[in-house]
């Protein structure tokens, strides 16, 4: 989708050139096979919200810390709202950029019988690269995963997610296979967005953060990593799209100077963080 900008404003960020770059950079990688073109990364988060919190939580034998119990407490409360509301689509959790996912490995884990029940979706997205199918010698080549703790961990437990291969205007129509047998499209039904280090490498975030807001559930909430502009490959352009994902219904929550997220909710989004 294109920004809902002032034509002026869209000609002085340059969006379709933007736009066509990137879907040729895309297109182009994906022909080839080439996985992303930037580090491959493990994608285990630990921060916390805010700076100084200790969030830490042990689920199923598997230790959650920060930002990883946070999502976890969400997952449990739009669970229950869903119940209550008698909704019976499972609550979905997004990793958007995630690479090999291990944070949503381990989340998988921790609520491995709400997976396995088809109560909790765990999606995990990336440009151009899908560690779900890659061969265990590749996994274990692999340097960013460090250690074979984790390497193992992966191989055992990959099946519990969803890898898929998406940009964000791709997400929306992606359908997603249930256990028992149905599938879910993505679009209007996620219920959690977690984004680090993905979103400030677009040239188009000034579509991309609308089009994330768009994808959520009315249960809806969205973790951005990627709150400081200044770092981002275009700083215009991102603050554009933050204001574009508030005009679509979404409302941010103030959770004071030392975030280190920035957090976004819908109507009915369980209000765990305050």
């Amino acid at each position: 989708m294109e920004p809902d900008l002032p034509l002026e404003e869209q000609q002085y960020l340059e969006y379709e050139g933007r736009k066509a770059r990137h879907l040729a950079k895309r297109d182009a990688a994906r022909e080839k096979g080439e996985p992303e073109t930037w580090p491959e990364r493990a994608g285990i988060y630990k921060e916390d919200l805010t700076v100084g919190q200790a969030e830490t939580e042990t689920v199923n034998g598997i230790k959650l810390e920060g930002i990883e119990t946070i999502i976890y407490k969400q997952a449990m409360e739009v669970l229950e709202a869903k119940k209550k509301d008698n909704v019976g689509k499972p609550v979905v959790v997004l990793d958007l950029g995630g690479m090999y996912g291990l944070t949503f490995l381990r989340l998988a884990k921790a609520t491995e019988e709400l997976v396995k029940e088809g109560k909790i979706v765990y999606v995990v997205s990336n440009l151009t690269f899908n560690p779900g199918i890659i061969s265990e010698d590749q996994v274990k080549e692999f340097p960013g995963l460090n250690h074979s703790d984790y390497n193992d961990f992966f191989l055992q437990n990959r099946g519990l997610v969803h890898f898929i291969v998406s940009d964000v205007d791709e997400l929306g129509d992606t359908q997603i296979d249930l256990p028992d047998g149905g599938n879910l499209q993505l679009g209007g039904n996620i219920d959690i967005i977690h984004e680090q280090s993905a979103l400030g490498k677009s040239t188009i975030p000034d579509s991309d953060l609308p089009t994330l807001g768009k994808t959520l559930s009315p249960y809806g909430i969205f973790f951005l990593g990627d709150k400081d502009p200044l770092c981002t490959v275009n700083p215009p352009a991102f603050e554009v799209g933050v204001k574009n994902l508030l005009q679509i219904g979404v409302t941010e929550l103030d959770i004071g100077d030392s975030g280190i997220y920035r957090v976004f909710v819908k109507e009915k989004s369980p209000r765990t963080i305050n």
